[in-house]
């Protein structure tokens, strides 16, 4: 019964996980299209809530074409790194719906998750410092920006990072004690 219970809620995650692969190119689009929209409307605080833009920056000048495609290049990086997660994330539970749990697989995938969250980790405060570049390109002279912060979030994902390394960790052992017992007569 538990086994089956595992099987089945693995297949949902499995597909919600498949389905959540599209949303950080396509959430990256609409953002970059509809900036100006929202830098009038509120001044990026939407934005900034959704994490798609630093916090009060100050953006003076045009908003141009070339900056809308520039910072879309920008973001499509952490967002291919969140496909990336995602996708990791599909292929295991689809391994867990299978059945396959202690097997290499199983554990690569999930050293894979914890790879790509320390990697989101290392990269967003990096990807920060280039989104305020670009959102202040088009301001006057002396009023260009770059910040480059370090907030609770990138180390709450290396903190996660790391506990995923450690659950693969003993999943491998788990793996090699199950492969034991099964040649042990």
């Amino acid at each position: 019964m538990g086994l089956n219970r595992i099987k089945r809620i693995s297949g949902s995650l499995k597909w919600l996980f498949t389905g959540m692969m599209a949303v950080p190119p396509l959430a990256a689009c609409v953002v970059w299209l509809f900036l100006d929209h929202w830098l009038a409307k509120d001044g990026g605080t939407s934005l900034s809530l959704m994490g798609s833009i630093p916090p009060n920056i100050p953006v003076l000048g045009p908003i141009t074409g070339g900056m809308k495609g520039l910072g879309l290049l920008v973001t499509l990086a952490p967002a291919g790194l969140q496909m990336a997660l995602f996708w990791y994330l599909a292929r295991l539970f689809g391994l867990y719906q299978q059945g396959a749990i202690f097997t290499i697989e199983s554990v690569g995938c999930l050293r894979r998750v914890g790879a790509f969250l320390l990697i989101g980790a290392i990269v967003q405060p990096f990807h920060g410092a280039l989104v305020t570049l670009v959102l202040t390109m088009n301001n006057p002279a002396g009023q260009h920006m770059i910040t480059l912060g370090l907030s609770g979030d990138p180390i709450g994902k290396a903190m996660t990072a790391l506990v995923v390394f450690l659950i693969s960790w003993i999943m491998d052992e788990g793996r090699k004690l199950q492969e034991d017992q099964a040649l042990t007569v």
